[in-house]
């Protein structure tokens, strides 16, 4: 409404036939934001208010230089103005601030050209915080480490502009694990950036996490899942199947052998993960081998079917050598039963005291929790809440509060809340326990009334 739709896309115009001719690419967020401060840049000039005069940026890039006097000239011819310095100053920083690099340029070798030494420690010491946490090591992925390094230099700079990715809880349940991994920047960018992120900035780079973890797949085929095609037909037909496998999940999946159905009692499955058949008879007895039937001609739900169980095997995989779980560690864990804590702190308070009285943990535990929730909180969706932290605790431990009514987490109605503290080597545990609590036991309706002890034991232990 206040805007003319007129000047708008003469301005539009101008934007975007500049940044063509000067190759220069930004982001939609920071075109749109650019569009508006050269329209309202405009208008605030009709009115007479003009921008306070200051110093020239020194040492200004000359690319971004010639693409800022390029749109102004264009500005000034056709709306028959001029505009003073520290108006195009303005425009000038948001233009450094947005300025996408050419990725065709990045690599590791021509990295130091491109960012400081900063940039590049803050990056380096990200990546290895990773690796001695969660022991995944992605330094060696250079199309990972060039976006989030390009990312972080984003995060850099003041003012950058993110867009709304939709409904966060969301985001955070499909990215359960991946979210856990982007939150370890947090003292990292604290250090270097002088801030905490806040949770769309964390969200993008769980987004970024979740393609590295795809990525570690197709960079570490020793890994793939071990996997036996079984089929009653002739081997045209299996061969077909193989093929139409690898296809769609050949960086997930190491096919190791083509089997008719007659051969599999005399086959050794104790180096398989996963048996695709096409018949309902049992494979095998091997219990480390998950077994799934498909149809012969591959329809799209086999399709469908083959994702779900790589996308958990895989997710799986980043925990694997975690011998202890949550049926293992809840009939050790201090209970509290039929409480009527109302305050998200109140109770991240009350049951952190458990831990602190017992010496397994300091202050520091509550202090970080308390941190953590008033910026990325742990309740994004209905049912079991989990707390934890990774401030180092002499052992690993548990503590379960039931609640006599629900109560509104996050606009999530919460009945159960088990919170963590994990000692140093067991720290990859988390993402064990973030699987078990918020998808191999993801039931709303069990949550709805109020548990006892026994019955959540038996709840967790799958015996339900």
């Amino acid at each position: 409404q206040f805007l003319d739709a007129e000047i708008m896309d003469l301005i539009m115009q101008i934007t975007a036939r500049q940044l063509y001719h000067h190759h220069f690419q930004i982001e939609d967020a920071n075109l749109v934001t650019l569009n508006l401060s050269l329209a309202i840049m405009y208008y605030r000039m009709l009115s007479g208010h003009v921008l306070a005069e200051a110093p020239s940026p020194a040492d200004k890039d000359d690319t971004i230089s010639s693409l800022c006097k390029d749109i102004f000239d264009s500005m000034e011819e056709a709306f028959s103005c001029v505009f003073p310095d520290q108006e195009k100053d303005a425009i000038y920083q948001h233009l450094c601030n947005s300025h996408l690099l050419n990725a065709e340029e990045l690599t590791f070798h021509t990295v130091a050209r491109h960012f400081d030494s900063l940039l590049i420690e803050m990056t380096d010491c990200y990546l290895k915080r990773i690796d001695s946490i969660f022991h995944i090591d992605f330094s060696t992925d250079e199309d990972f480490y060039i976006t989030l390094i390009q990312y972080l230099r984003y995060l850099r700079m003041p003012g950058h502009i993110l867009n709304a990715q939709g409904n966060a809880n969301l985001l955070r349940r499909n990215l359960l694990m991946e979210s856990e991994i982007a939150y370890l920047i947090q003292p990292i960018a604290l250090k270097y950036l002088g801030y905490y992120l806040d949770e769309t900035e964390l969200l993008y780079l769980a987004l970024c996490i979740s393609g590295a973890i795809e990525g570690y797949w197709a960079n570490h085929p020793e890994n793939r899942i071990r996997t036996v095609i079984c089929c009653h037909l002739n081997l045209t037909a299996i061969w077909a199947i193989k093929q139409k496998t690898l296809g769609a999940f050949g960086n997930y999946l190491n096919i190791t052998a083509l089997l008719p159905v007659n051969a599999r009692s005399a086959h050794n499955f104790r180096n398989t993960d996963l048996v695709l058949t096409t018949v309902k008879k049992q494979i095998t007895d091997n219990p480390a081998t998950q077994v799934l039937r498909i149809s012969p001609d591959m329809l799209p739900e086999d399709y469908i079917r083959i994702q779900k169980l790589v996308s958990d095997t895989c997710l799986k995989f980043l925990f694997k050598n975690q011998a202890q779980s949550l049926s293992s560690l809840l009939p050790d864990a201090y209970w509290h039963e039929n409480i009527s804590e109302a305050s998200q702190f109140s109770i991240i308070e009350s049951m952190s005291d458990d831990f602190i009285q017992d010496g397994l943990v300091s202050q520091k535990f509550t202090e970080d929790m308390l941190r953590r929730e008033s910026t990325y909180t742990y309740g994004f969706q209905p049912g079991a809440l989990f707390l934890y932290s990774l401030v180092p605790a002499k052992k690993t431990q548990l503590s379960v509060a039931t609640l006599r009514h629900r109560i509104l987490w996050n606009s999530n109605k919460i009945r159960v809340i088990i919170m963590a503290c994990f000692a140093p080597s067991d720290e990859p545990l988390l993402l064990k326990l973030l699987q078990e609590i918020y998808v191999d036991h993801d039931n709303l309706d069990y949550f709805r009334k109020e548990r006892t002890r026994a019955e959540l034991l038996e709840f967790f232990s799958g015996k339900h």
